[in-house]
């Protein structure tokens, strides 16, 4: 899905790799998720596979840093990662046990337990 973070924006390079990362998708469908399949239509389509929500376009980074959400992965060995900030929760993330029918998300090697969002909007 294409993010209305693009808006406004001149993210044109980001944007054409979003949308092959998202025609990839399409072509392989959506059992092969970023497995070796999806990272080989990818590739051929030019995408470069890397997490959504990072940018090489300084306007694009400047307006994530506004979003309300920090991702962060809990790792099985206690240590957190700070992923990045989103403008929503995903219930992949939020939902996410590990092993949990079959899941299994892992960060150079290290497996990750579970998933947590820091909420960064005032508490009024």
């Amino acid at each position: 899905m294409l993010s209305k973070t693009f808006l406004g924006t001149c993210a044109v390079a980001d944007l054409e790799d979003t949308i092959r990362h998202e025609l990839a998708h399409l072509i392989t469908g959506i059992r092969h998720k970023h497995g070796p399949r999806w990272r080989q239509v990818a590739a051929g389509l030019g995408a470069t596979p890397r997490a959504s929500g990072r940018s090489q376009n300084a306007e694009l980074d400047e307006k994530m840093s506004d979003a309300p959400f920090t991702l962060i992965a809990v790792m099985r060995n206690g240590d957190e990662r700070v992923l990045r900030k989103v403008y929503r929760r995903s219930r992949r993330y939020a939902d996410y046990l590990y092993g949990k029918r079959g899941q299994r998300y892992h960060i150079h090697g290290e497996f990750v337990e579970r998933f947590l969002y820091v909420d960064h909007r005032s508490k009024a």
